[in-house]
């Protein structure tokens, strides 16, 4: 394990889990992370939202979130739900993610989230940061967050 980060989860939508159990742990290609005991491998560098992260034992609760990132620019980088600016991704076919629960997904930099709020607000549709720029569609960015922050 490389590193954790503190992630942004005050969205989060659980009876079980707060929003302090939620972080970002980094794996190194081949690493094995533990999901209810349960062995997870990724082939390359990733980046993992996970509930009560244990780095003994390299063991989790639930895995929300693999994000394959080769190199350490990502983050959470999203706007404020807009019902044109999600009509316009649907129509341009961009990929969806899903991060059960609610909270904010990772991106890597230059692409934008866009949260398909029609769906329980589970579903974000990923949008390169250029294309959403030239869209014309007015939107805000959620600039209520402090980037994911280390955990020492």
């Amino acid at each position: 394990m490389k590193n954790m980060y503190k992630l942004n989860a005050d969205e989060l939508a659980s009876c079980t889990v707060r929003p302090e159990d939620v972080s970002a742990v980094e794996l190194e290609p081949g690493e094995i992370i533990y999901v209810r005991g349960k062995p997870v491998e990724f082939g390359s560098r990733t980046v993992c939202i996970v509930d009560r992260f244990n780095g003994y034992d390299m063991s989790c609760t639930m895995l929300r979130q693999a994000l394959e990132c080769p190199d350490d620019e990502w983050g959470q980088e999203c706007i404020w739900p807009s019902r044109n600016v999600r009509a316009w991704a649907k129509a341009h076919g961009y990929p969806t993610v899903t991060v059960p629960g609610g909270i904010r997904p990772l991106v890597r930099e230059g692409t934008v989230a866009v949260p398909d709020y029609n769906m329980s607000g589970t579903t974000w549709y990923l949008v390169p940061e250029t294309a959403l720029a030239a869209s014309g569609l007015e939107f805000a960015y959620r600039e209520d967050t402090e980037p994911p922050r280390r955990l020492e």
